[in-house]
């Protein structure tokens, strides 16, 4: 047996003896925050005026509400016509145990239409790289290095969006449009350390497949399921401290407490502060503050809500133009229909992860025609000793 089980199951009754605990201090907190809301839900200009100054929370990342915090919109129902796009992606990373130096991303797709004139068009599109300027990029110090699964998941970022620009352009005249991607459009990874010119050039490729869907005039937004961010409670946070007197002796209500409640807010996530949403209603919009957008054009920007559904909160991210005229309505009642039909995730992401992922039997089935093609050109086709013996055990 590979995994002790007896040795982790003493950590793992440790853990939820530490899980309770936590529990336990933190039974306060998410009434102090409502409180908070509340207090704030009034002072709206305030509030903004206030973490517009501060622009930066530290390693704590924030945002900055553009309407009242408590506030909650019912989303109108879908339109009788209407469409949206997707894509998803999966990848087999370059082995350097296999036969060749190769990667593969595989693009997956689905448009719908709905209406007068309903369709269906669901496919994928596999990218096979193997040449250097592919597998290796230029770091900070000029250095050629390979690219690393971080680097080669934001080349498949890309890709993904690439084609949903593709598809949008392809389904422009359909009737009430929105395309919809799998995840954040704040791409924070774009601006982490290392990478060089080709994070660079990765990022520009990003930028301008965003900047595709303005000059379309295609709505895009980035739908994140169970969403862990803490923007919205940092913001909240940040609020409370502005006013806090512990500075020079806690206030009352954190009165033996070890950790003030107004840091305590850092450990809620943003879908713990918005329980006054009801199924079918959006949150507040907030400007996020994530430093990546500076290398955004300012129009494609990112704003953030939460949208609440039967069983969960969704987070939405839409690029600042497209809260102008009826684009915002729009993408949230095609969300909500595309959730309900899809009991509660959207049909169209289902479908476009269902063409984009690799199962084992494909993955196989593209080392055999890697290793066929290199025969048939008489190269060298040996996996390393390493493989071969994952593959074939012996004791």
């Amino acid at each position: 047996m590979a995994l002790d089980v007896l040795a982790a199951s003493s950590q793992v009754r440790t853990m939820a003896g530490a899980l309770a605990a936590q529990a336990a201090r933190m039974r306060e907190v998410p009434g102090f925050a409502t409180d908070l809301l509340r207090t704030w839900h009034t002072r709206s200009e305030e509030a903004q005026a206030y973490l517009e100054g501060l622009e930066t929370g530290g390693i704590w990342p924030f945002a900055v509400p553009l309407e009242p915090l408590l506030s909650a919109f019912t989303v109108r129902g879908e339109p009788r016509d209407s469409a949206v796009v997707a894509t998803d992606g999966s990848q087999i990373n370059a082995d350097s145990h296999g036969l060749v130096r190769c990667l593969l991303i595989n693009v997956g797709w689905a448009a719908l239409s709905y209406g007068a004139e309903p369709h269906a068009c669901l496919s994928s599109r596999p990218i096979v790289y193997f040449h250097d300027d592919d597998l290796y990029g230029e770091d900070e110090d000029g250095q050629q290095r390979e690219m690393g699964d971080s680097m080669l998941a934001m080349l498949r970022t890309v890709a993904e969006l690439e084609r949903l620009a593709d598809l949008a352009e392809e389904w422009r005249d359909r009737e009430n449009l929105v395309a919809i991607t799998d995840g954040n459009l704040v791409r924070w990874e774009f601006g982490g350390k290392g990478g060089g010119s080709a994070r660079a050039a990765l990022l520009a490729r990003y930028t301008g497949a965003l900047a595709r869907f303005r000059h379309m005039d295609v709505p895009v937004c980035g739908y994140i399921s169970r969403p862990n961010s803490r923007e919205v409670a940092n913001s909240v946070s940040l609020l409370a401290l502005r006013e806090c007197g512990h500075s020079s002796g806690r206030c009352p209500r954190c009165a033996g407490r070890k950790r003030p409640l107004c840091e305590s807010l850092h450990v809620l996530n943003d879908t713990r502060m918005l329980t006054h949403l009801r199924p079918g209603q959006r949150s507040a919009l907030f400007r996020s503050l994530a430093p990546i957008l500076q290398h955004y054009e300012p129009a494609d920007r990112i704003l953030f809500c939460y949208l609440k559904l039967e069983d969960e909160i969704a987070r939405i991210e839409i690029p600042r133009w497209v809260t102008g005229s009826e684009h915002l309505s729009r993408v949230l009642s095609l969300i909500h229909g595309q959730c309900a039909r899809g009991r509660g995730y959207p049909v169209v992401l289902q479908e476009a992860h269902e063409q984009a992922v690799i199962h084992g039997t494909a993955r196989e089935a593209f080392r055999r025609l890697v290793q066929t093609a290199m025969v048939g050109e008489g190269l060298e086709s040996a996996v390393s000793f390493k493989r071969l013996s994952k593959d074939l055990r012996a004791v």
